[in-house]
């Protein structure tokens, strides 16, 4: 898939996903959970992409580079929630993690279906 692609579907996915499992947890409301999830896709998304996956997908081969990857990726997002939100840190990770996991499942299903 290409890059602007995979950007935008990341935006569209986790964005809305991050918003509503920072106000079901009690930690922000959408004018402040909404800034924050968009920082942590718009900052974690190209830095996968460019820097994390040429650097893993020798070392670990692509599914063990996107595994890695995407785990780093959570764990950055989870710090940028805590930056943001000033929530706590295992709450952040939920909701990092959500998001990223129903993002590469629809990436994946997106990939799968295009010619």
């Amino acid at each position: 898939m290409p890059f602007p692609l995979a950007y935008l579907l990341t935006l569209a996915v986790e964005v809305p996903v991050g918003v509503a499992a920072c106000a079901a947890a009690g930690v922000g409301r959408w004018q402040r959970s909404l800034p924050a999830a968009l920082t942590a896709s718009l900052v974690t998304v190209p830095l996968l992409w460019f820097v994390a996956m040429p650097l893993l997908d020798p070392a670990f081969g692509w599914i063990g580079a996107v595994i890695v990857g995407e785990a780093a990726v959570v764990v950055m997002e989870a710090g940028i929630y805590v930056a943001w939100l000033r929530c706590r840190f295992g709450v952040a990770l939920v909701v990092s993690l959500g998001a990223n996991a129903l993002s590469v499942l629809v990436g994946m299903c997106v990939s799968a279906l295009r010619p």
